[in-house]
């Protein structure tokens, strides 16, 4: 016997498939909201308030040091468990500030995705109104940068002037040994120009870097006064147009006072390079191992820091949207920041330079070179081989000429000095520390007092 069907007439069927057609859009709506809403949740940030978003969180002086404490105190396991506190972001008046604390997430960022990372901002205050745009760790990214970036390649002309520099330096050590700091800077070329774009370069440091319009103000408008600290800084701006690698040379000074107090506070580490230098007969980086190693724990021990990135277009990381147009920061300092990182660099905050030090055969193999003192991916310091060179002929003449000691004043008192970076800015500088640098015998002093002849 046949089953009986009855079909539905046509009006009764509408609902069902009205329904079932509901039900699948629905599905889709909810899929759609829920892939936008992940896609659309912005890194962890502290508290933000109306309008003016985290302005008042943007750092103006020891940025890497509070930067650092922003991304520890977030609250991230009420936000998402699965998420660490290597990434926060800021909204500074319409802006987004992004700083990655981890070296995990700089080299996945600026590193592996440095093809949309390799920008910087526009920085209205040190480009258009400062005349920093000749530079080429200012310009964006594009023809006219990769177009400069070649002339990196021209490093090796300047040996013969850093040789003549480290040489020049030895006499002013010798005639002033108290005012090294002076002579670092007169070493490495450094003029007043460099002060403004220190204390320029900090992200929001000025008003006019988030509003971009306010540079077309009067100048006698009460909160213009970056224009007066740009005509300032413009004055002054002309003197090193023609001078390669204004970073490395920033670099470098940071390096020298932070070697003069490593040698003060760590004399077994001292005389160690020292024997090193004693033991060959000319200064040759393959005999001088220990002397290599020194420079690279001078830049992880005390780096300055690097200048911001800009992201082109939008990108996610570990589930967060990250927006276009966003400043990026890595921070390589501070504790377990980079370059302070016991995954990376074990014992940080000990004064090690053997970490460095090619391993013996079965022994523990040496640490990573801390690249990252000289910036991340593309933008990476392009005078960076100048500064490494330019120390390592420092570090071997200085010692090998000169001990360097803690002050000790004529009552005999010793001076006891504390490392804290200087309260300002862009670059990671210490405080005027006072310090012993003498001849180490009387053979050195004949020396230094011969090239004092050979120079009058």
């Amino acid at each position: 016997m046949d089953e009986l069907s009855f079909p539905l007439p046509p009006s009764s069927r509408a609902p069902i498939v009205t329904c079932a057609l509901g039900a699948v859009s629905l599905c889709l709506i909810l899929l759609t909201l829920r892939r936008n809403t992940k896609r659309r949740i912005l890194p962890p940030g502290p508290t933000r308030l109306p309008l003016l978003g985290h302005l008042f969180h943007v750092p103006k002086e020891r940025g890497w040091e509070r930067y650092h404490e922003l991304c520890r105190d977030i609250d991230f396991p009420r936000l998402i468990p699965a998420i660490g506190s290597d990434i926060i972001a800021l909204d500074v008046l319409g802006t987004t500030i992004i700083v990655l604390d981890s070296a995990e997430a700089v080299n996945e960022l600026l590193e592996r995705r440095s093809h949309i990372y390799s920008n910087r901002p526009r920085l209205p205050m040190i480009n258009e109104l400062m005349g920093w745009e000749f530079n080429i760790g200012l310009m964006p990214y594009g023809d006219r940068w990769r177009a400069h970036r070649k002339d990196a390649g021209a490093v090796s002309t300047f040996h013969p002037q850093e040789t003549e520099a480290a040489r020049q330096l030895l006499l002013n050590l010798y005639h002033k040994p108290g005012d090294f700091i002076s002579h670092f800077r007169l070493m490495a070329g450094y003029v007043d120009a460099i002060h403004y774009l220190v204390e320029a370069a900090v992200p929001g440091a000025f008003l006019v870097d988030l509003i971009p319009v306010l540079k077309y103000i009067p100048d006698r408008t009460p909160f213009a006064y970056f224009k007066t600290f740009a005509k300032r800084s413009r004055d002054h701006t002309h003197q090193v147009r023609a001078a390669p690698y204004e970073e490395a040379k920033r670099n470098i000074i940071a390096a020298l006072a932070a070697f003069v107090f490593a040698m003060m506070t760590h004399l077994e580490v001292q005389r160690r390079a020292q024997a090193e230098l004693d033991a060959v007969l000319a200064p040759d980086r393959s005999a001088l191992p220990y002397i290599t190693a020194l420079v690279k724990e001078v830049l992880r021990w005390k780096p300055i820091v690097p200048l911001a990135h800009f992201l082109n277009v939008e990108d996610e990381y570990k589930g967060y949207l990250l927006p276009a147009g966003s400043l990026v920061l890595g921070n390589a300092w501070y504790h377990g920041a980079i370059l302070n990182d016991e995954n990376l660099y074990p014992e940080p905050s000990v004064f090690k330079p053997e970490r460095f030090l090619p391993s013996h055969p079965g022994g523990t193999p040496p640490c990573q070179d801390p690249d990252v003192a000289f910036g991340f991916g593309r933008r990476i310091c392009p005078g960076r081989f100048m500064a490494l060179d330019t120390l390592w002929i420092a570090f071997a003449l200085i010692l090998s000429m000169y001990d360097i000691s803690k002050y000790v004043d004529r009552n005999g008192n010793i001076d006891e000095p504390g490392y804290e970076p200087v309260s300002a800015s862009l670059v990671f500088m210490p405080l005027p520390f006072k310090c012993s640098i003498r001849p180490r015998n009387d053979q050195a002093a004949r020396f230094l007092a011969s090239l004092d002849t050979d120079t009058s």
